[in-house]
């Protein structure tokens, strides 16, 4: 005889009981019922092991490699399909009471399998659904959960009416919090499903309010309670996952309208990883417009987006007419050809969607930028091309791709405006318009201009700033004027710059100084000469100047022409001389003053070798 002490439990109570395992099951649960007095038939009655939720049968019990354990705990219990079958009686019995007492213990139930299945194919799900359009309070809130519990099954509610789901959205406005997180819950529950989601949804929370549906819903994200946020936010990326293309763009317009972007910008600091994922994948969501348009390839026998060429061209050129579809004047906005769609192949149709959006948007600065490419003439660039690959660019930095599995953190700039792509984007493209003069490019600088802008727009993004205000003072920013502090006459003749540093340095970003740090090195390492500025009687009229292969000194002598290096070189140390090479303030030690003149006409040669002035139209 195989006997282990286990404990029994039976609703509140709890005994120590002897296991016999050579004793019939139903022997032992008759004698259970007996000492627990419970009520019922006693072949309705059942054990069940705590560890593993598994119902105890005849042939577990006389099996000696079934586990049970000494100590273990067993619960007395009525089978799943006659505790279902009271549970939902009771759901229907008159007293109110009673129907609280079920509507209380159901959501434990319901974490049996075994009793859920039965419940649910018992056609529990609609019973609680009508229970919960006459419930309130924290009765409201309990049979919420429950349905909630049962839901998570996948199984038993598809048929819910329509006029429950109704229900189910107007109950995000209560003020009791467990009702709420609730019944946002099941809402997440119902847009999964392929018999109710999202146009189920969409039509209920219209029915709520035409003027602005998703007000109610995306107020809830402003909620001091996590759980809350989350269940709101995972509901809004669920609603936009399930949209098509026509859906998606409606649906976005009016959470922009409700004021979605400044209540989740004013979470992004939340401490909460749940929350600050989902507002990832919100700004993912988001983003997969971009996606579907770059996917989308230009067609010219498409009207649609032919006509979206012509407003293109109006815009830029509002008083000059289209002589014809295929037209040499096409290059006067920057396209290689003279038929734009071949431009298009990289990005399809975004890249025509964010050249026009620039355009209306800002169409002086979009004019300005086009004329002024006419007056470079040798040094030009297709802005149109340009601005294509700005669009690629802006797809590398943001990390746009259609890779749902990856995630980052919330870009905050994102959140400030609806459009905060394109915003970004002309910013962008701007940014490469102030490159391109800062580094005097020609077309062949293309690819390096591209590279420099890219860098700045990434470091700006990566920083992370609060608002497009703040990301178009980082990337367009000028310089802050330092006050300097009083020196005396000899520093400020040793310290001093020309003045074509000084603006040099005002204007351009710590990016372009190291592109074109590179290229001053390379130059100086061969050797260079330029003219002395106003030199004096038989002096000579150039400055030779060769930088030493261990880039730690200069060698410098007068020259007579522009083609000969001077048998007796100087040397200066480059520790003796800060930063010459960016054309930083020149600081040099008191030995070395005398070179301090050739210096000083030194950094102006590297400014102007910066702007990529042909030598001989050097004058210093």
């Amino acid at each position: 005889m195989t006997i282990i002490k286990v404990s029994i439990q039976h609703n509140a109570q709890k005994i120590d009981y002897d296991l016999n395992r050579d004793e019939p099951l139903q022997t032992i649960i008759v004698n259970l019922c007996q000492r627990f007095n419970a009520i019922g038939d006693t072949s309705s009655f059942c054990l069940q092991l705590d560890s593993t939720k598994h119902y105890l049968e005849d042939h577990d019990l006389p099996n000696t490699s079934f586990p049970i354990a000494a100590g273990s705990l067993i619960y007395l219990k009525q089978k799943p399909p006659f505790a279902a079958s009271n549970a939902l009686q009771a759901l229907q019995d008159p007293n109110i009471a009673v129907k609280k007492k079920v509507i209380f213990e159901l959501k434990v139930l319901l974490k049996d399998e075994a009793f859920a299945r039965e419940f649910l194919n018992q056609n529990g799900v609609a019973q609680l659904a009508t229970v919960i359009f006459d419930a309130t309070g924290n009765t409201l809130a309990y049979a919420l959960s429950a349905l909630q519990e049962a839901m998570g099954y996948g199984f038993g509610w598809d048929s819910l009416a329509s006029d429950f789901v109704n229900k189910v959205m107007t109950l995000i406005d209560q003020s009791n919090i467990n009702v709420c997180k609730s019944a946002l819950e099941i809402m997440n529950l119902l847009i999964e499903n392929p018999t109710i989601g999202f146009k189920t949804l969409e039509a209920g929370f219209i029915a709520l309010n035409s003027r602005s549906p998703y007000q109610n819903l995306v107020a809830l994200l402003g909620s001091t309670d996590l759980n809350i946020q989350l269940r709101t936010l995972t509901l809004i990326n669920r609603m936009i996952s399930h949209t098509e293309r026509d859906e998606y763009n409606n649906l976005v317009d009016l959470l922009d309208e409700a004021g979605i972007n400044n209540i989740l910008k004013k979470n992004i600091g939340s401490s909460d990883s749940e929350v600050k994922k989902q507002m990832f994948i919100y700004q993912r969501n988001r983003l997969k417009a971009l996606l579907q348009l770059r996917e989308i390839p230009y067609q010219r026998e498409n009207k649609e987006h032919e006509d979206l060429l012509m407003r293109f061209w109006k815009a830029v050129f509002p008083n000059t007419i289209l002589e014809s579809r295929v037209s040499e004047q096409w290059k006067l906005i920057g396209f290689q050809g003279t038929d734009p769609a071949t431009d298009f192949r990289g990005m399809g149709v975004l890249g025509l969607s964010n050249l026009l959006y620039f355009a209306e948007a800002y169409p002086d600065q979009f004019r300005k930028i086009v004329q002024v490419q006419a007056e470079r003439k040798e040094r030009d660039y297709p802005v149109a091309v340009a601005g294509i690959n700005i669009t690629q660019m802006l797809f590398d930095v943001l990390k746009i791709s259609n890779d749902t599995t990856t995630f980052g953190s919330p870009t905050m700039v994102l959140f400030d405006h609806p459009k905060a792509f394109e915003e970004i984007y002309c910013t962008s493209l701007k940014v490469l318009d102030n490159t391109w003069d800062e580094m005097n490019a020609s077309y062949m600088d293309f690819p390096r201009v591209i590279a420099a802008v890219k860098k700045l727009v990434s470091d700006v993004i990566a920083s992370n700033p609060a608002s497009l205000d703040q990301f178009n003072r980082a990337a367009l920013w000028s310089g802050p004027k330092q006050p300097l502090a009083q020196k005396s006459a000899e520093e400020e003749e040793e310290t001093a710059e020309p003045e074509p540093i000084k603006k040099l340095k005002a204007q351009i970003k710590q990016e372009m100084l190291d592109l074109v740090k590179q290229q001053k090195v390379s130059f100086l390492l061969q050797g260079a000469w330029f003219k002395v500025y106003k030199p004096k009687a038989k002096q000579p009229p150039f400055v030779y100047c060769k930088l030493a292969d261990n880039q730690s000194e200069f060698y410098l002598g007068a020259s007579a022409n522009a083609d000969t290096v001077p048998s007796d070189l100087q040397t200066v140390k480059l520790s003796e001389c800060a930063e010459i090479v960016t054309g930083d303030k020149l600081q040099c030690s008191t030995n070395k003053r005398k070179y301090l003149h050739k210096m000083r006409k030194l950094q102006l040669f590297l400014f102007q070798y910066s702007q990529k002035i042909p030598i001989k139209r050097l004058t210093l």
